[in-house]
């Protein structure tokens, strides 16, 4: 078995997931709590000049963490912003692995002296992405496959390569997957998904803490006295996380059309409060339809084509999610943040397993829907008359049916389509003269409309 099969495994009609191959990708993570001191113009130069905060990328150029900024001491609030990735045809470029803000409030009073001394808090209120982080770590060319070892540089920005992109392509030009060589896959499973969030917050915050040493914001030492330190934020509120499983499918954007039709169809038998839930959402990114169960208010599972091999199951719970056994969403270290993941991770599985026992009752992961292009071939190739096909498929897309009367130039036709070895049509048990679509051709019946 190759690390990617490990990574992303072949789909079935038996498939369930497990917590310890589950990956996290965007999480909403405040951290918060930092404090300094100094006056106005030394605040808003020091936190000025932390904007010039540069890091080296895997070839050697150097990147700025955050876009220019240029702070007034006449203002009570500073913002920080990351350079952001690019949209569009500039998507892949080298960005920060957070993007967001960081946030200063100065506590006195904007009238206050110029040289009296003040006091600021500071937070990083950032979107963070792990897989992004795992994706931009570099390995030696010299690395155990099963075990690979990432380069010694501690990744602050990414920096796609051409050769991730070699053997399989995104659907959407973006950076937030596992991709490329088997190292990759391999490093990606070498921890469990909680010590690579430590590793990822952690190493981060070191990083920002050593620039605030070296821009003065921060002494480098503590004093003596000093019981906490102040080095250490004090709170992490933990916001959206999305966890998801990926796996490989021939016809990935295919299968998703299909599951489109039955996923509210499991969102009605699943019962997760006390009510019956089927709201879904779709929506079309590029080629893949994406869909979405909203099982309950806080807790959601959406389904799209990562790549042109891959399909991809999030769990999201957003904002405030609470549960039986995750209570709250602000911790005091990092440590309580990790427990917390652990802890979702084992309840997205759960969610997840629950919304695959039910859809393998109604659809099997290899024995695809029509599409509606499939639907007008077939209505065509039966018709001796162009006429006759065009009326069919205007009738199936605006009524949903075929009403024969005596007489009907179009029931030879229909006759043809519903006596096929693979029939596309069939009658009603109530009424011989109207003929609707086989279960197999709704799909492509719903979306004729569409295309």
């Amino acid at each position: 078995m190759t690390q990617r099969e490990r990574f992303v495994p072949k789909i079935g009609p038996r498939t369930r997931v497990s917590p310890d191959k589950v990956m996290v990708d965007r999480f909403e993570l405040r951290v918060d709590g930092w404090q300094a001191e100094g006056t106005r113009p030394e605040l808003a130069t020091r936190f000025g000049n932390l904007s010039a905060w540069q890091v080296e990328t895997a070839s050697g150029d150097f990147t700025n963490i955050f876009q220019d900024a240029e702070l007034s001491a006449d203002r009570s609030r500073y913002y920080l912003t990351f350079r952001k990735s690019g949209r569009g045809p500039d998507r892949n470029v080298v960005h920060p692995l957070v993007s967001g803000q960081v946030v200063v409030q100065i506590l006195s009073a904007a009238t206050s002296s110029p040289e009296t001394v003040s006091r600021c808090v500071f937070h990083i209120d950032g979107s963070w992405n792990l897989t992004r982080f795992l994706q931009a770590h570099e390995f030696p060319r010299r690395t155990k496959p099963h075990r690979p070892q990432a380069a010694s540089v501690f990744p602050m920005v990414i920096e796609p390569k051409p050769d991730w992109w070699r053997r399989e392509m995104p659907l959407v030009a973006d950076d937030n997957i596992i991709i490329g060589k088997g190292t990759r896959y391999a490093f990606a499973l070498s921890q469990a998904v909680e010590d690579h969030v430590r590793t990822y917050v952690g190493g981060t915050l070191a990083q920002f803490v050593q620039q605030l040493i070296a821009r003065e914001i921060f002494p480098a030492e503590l004093p003596e006295d000093a019981h906490d330190s102040i080095y250490d934020p004090r709170e992490y509120a933990l916001g959206d996380i999305e966890f998801y499983w990926e796996f490989d499918h021939e016809a990935p954007i295919a299968f998703v059309d299909t599951l489109t039709h039955y996923l509210p169809r499991v969102a009605k038998r699943m019962r997760v409060t006390r009510k019956q839930l089927d709201q879904i959402e779709a929506e079309v990114s590029q080629q893949s339809q994406s869909a979405t169960i909203y099982l309950t208010r806080k807790r959601q599972v959406k389904v799209y084509a990562k790549t042109n091999r891959r399909v991809r199951f999030e769990v999201t719970f957003p904002d405030g999610y609470r549960s039986k056994i995750y209570r709250r969403s602000t911790f005091g270290t990092l440590e309580e943040l990790v427990t917390a993941v652990s802890r979702l991770k084992i309840e997205a599985a759960d969610t997840l397993n629950d919304v695959l026992a039910n859809l393998w009752n109604w659809v099997d992961p290899h024995n695809l829907d029509a599409t509606p292009e499939h639907l007008r071939a077939a209505i065509v190739a039966a018709a001796e008359d162009p006429f006759v096909a065009t009326t069919i498929i205007y009738n199936l897309a605006k009524h949903g049916r075929i009403a024969l009367k005596p007489g009907d130039p179009l029931r030879p036709t229909v006759k043809r389509l519903a006596k096929l070895s693979r029939p596309v049509l069939r009658t009603l048990s109530t009424d011989r003269n109207v003929y609707v679509v086989e279960r197999r051709f709704e799909y492509a019946r719903r979306n004729l409309g569409l295309v």
